[in-house]
């Protein structure tokens, strides 16, 4: 489906009756007003689908309901992806069915995202922001998730880092179509289509570019699909050390995964977890 406006809006839905109108309405309520919403439901058994269809009929210019004639659930990563696979735009954002937009997130991130492409011209690019944690009632807890998580992205903001780690949140990213174009077809072991996309881009030639400002309220409760962990040193060891024979798996699978995704060698890999796990413990 054609997007007849700049930015196409990605919204993966399941059983989310009771947030997802809080958050259509801060879409709704944006600063800046050339977006289409497309919106995709995996069989959601809660009312979710009577939310979609009152705003598909008070904004049919602006709100689009995605018919999927597959007979399972897709999962959140696939049916992100099975957005952006079947909409045609200039640029995509993503939306999650449970967070708060603040009123400046789309013409924050698209004016950067303008800015980076003067600079260079027909690159893919991923922008994405720092995000304000929030209880499930959305009131912050945690005005910063950089902060909280003790990172600096310009610090992970490479290539190198990305194959080990993700610090680009999905929800809060905007992308070019080149990044569409080398996102297909994604890995069957790729964990979430914003790690994979933003992994695409660094491996034909793109890049991420981090912007230290909040965006979103990122709704936290029982039922979230990824949540905000708190790193702390001491916490960080102990984690490791109660779980060396998943990590250790976990890591063994995650490499075998970016060799096959990005052709990444076994030194190059640990070279990057190495500079990952030297900022945690002694540079932040």
């Amino acid at each position: 489906m054609d997007c007849k406006h700049k930015i196409a809006i990605l919204m993966a839905t399941y059983n989310g009756k009771r947030y997802l109108e809080k958050q259509i309405e801060s879409i709704i309520w944006q600063d800046f007003d050339d977006w289409e919403l497309f919106i995709h439901d995996d069989k959601s058994t809660d009312g979710t689908l009577d939310i979609i269809e009152k705003y598909v009929r008070l904004y049919p210019e602006k709100i689009h309901f995605m018919e999927d004639c597959i007979e399972q659930g897709r999962g959140a990563r696939d049916s992100f992806m099975w957005l952006l696979e079947h909409v045609e735009s200039e640029y995509y954002m993503f939306s999650d069915q449970d967070d708060v937009w603040l009123p400046h997130k789309i013409s924050i991130t698209y004016n950067r995202i303008c800015r980076e492409e003067e600079k260079t011209p027909f690159l893919p690019i991923m922008v994405y922001t720092d995000l304000c944690v929030a209880d499930n009632n959305c009131f912050p807890t945690r005005l910063s998730l950089f902060q909280m998580m003790k990172m600096k992205p310009k610090w992970f903001d490479s290539f190198e880092c990305y194959r080990v780690t993700n610090k680009c949140s999905g929800c809060t990213s905007i992308i070019n179509y080149r990044v569409k174009q080398c996102a297909f077809p994604i890995h069957p072991h790729a964990y979430m289509h914003d790690w994979w996309i933003a992994l695409m881009a660094w491996k034909n030639g793109g890049r991420c570019v981090s912007i230290d400002v909040p965006t979103l309220l990122y709704r936290q409760h029982i039922s979230n699909v990824c949540g905000a962990p708190v790193y702390g040193r001491m916490n960080w060891w102990r984690t490791k050390l109660m779980s060396i024979r998943r990590v250790y798996t976990d890591n063994l699978f995650l490499y075998r995964f970016m060799k096959d995704a990005t052709d990444c060698t076994m030194a190059e890999y640990m070279n990057a977890k190495l500079h990952v796990l030297l900022y945690r413990l002694f540079l932040r």
